[in-house]
């Protein structure tokens, strides 16, 4: 056997390996890679409820009422609401956020008038009794449509720019990091 015949099967298998493997993931014509790396943030769905009921929590065999919960709660303000509301805060105090959490959340699923909620892009919520899934738009974008709307969009005649929309007449810079300036032993921002 030739030595050049030895060298020329492994390197014919080797080009056809590669021209399979190379076609292997097929690409879109048209399509902006850019666009598609750049973070897009979707709508979010949650559940609301209004809620009109005692809080009450387990402390060693007792069952105490910690004060009354008037409001109307969805589970993604959750957090923020066991610091703000009083009465909230004050069963933290006692026996911790995490079983106060798992309480409200339990009683945001049990409520008779829970929903689940679909947000859009660029909203903020108005939870009420009266809609518990009530949603404005922020960021200078605009309700569409203007009878039952179901999504936030950017007026004609108007720009997205950094995730505003607005009149941007010198154009739209792209956000810079800030930059933290160096101590001794550590970053200052």
């Amino acid at each position: 056997m030739k030595f050049s015949s030895i060298i020329a099967f492994p390197l014919a298998a080797l080009a056809a390996v590669s021209s399979v493997v190379g076609t292997a993931t097929p690409t879109k014509k048209g399509v902006d890679i850019i666009k598609a790396r750049q973070f897009n943030p979707r709508g979010l769905v949650d559940i609301c409820a209004a809620l009109d009921v005692d809080l009450d929590i387990k402390l060693g065999q007792k069952d105490v009422i910690v004060g009354r919960l008037d409001v109307c709660l969805c589970l993604e303000a959750l957090p923020n609401f066991l610091e703000a509301h009083v009465v909230a805060a004050a069963a933290v105090k006692l026996v911790g956020a995490d079983v106060v959490s798992a309480k409200i959340n339990a009683l945001l699923n049990a409520a008779h008038n829970k929903k689940s909620c679909t947000y859009p892009q660029h909203y903020k919520a108005i939870c009420s009794s009266d809609d518990p899934c009530g949603w404005d738009c922020t960021d200078g974008f605009t309700a569409y449509p203007a009878t039952k709307p179901t999504q936030c969009i950017c007026p004609t005649g108007k720009t997205v720019c950094n995730g505003k929309c607005g009149d941007f007449s010198h154009g739209c810079a792209s956000p810079v990091p800030k930059s933290g300036k160096r101590t001794l032993n550590r970053l200052e921002y």
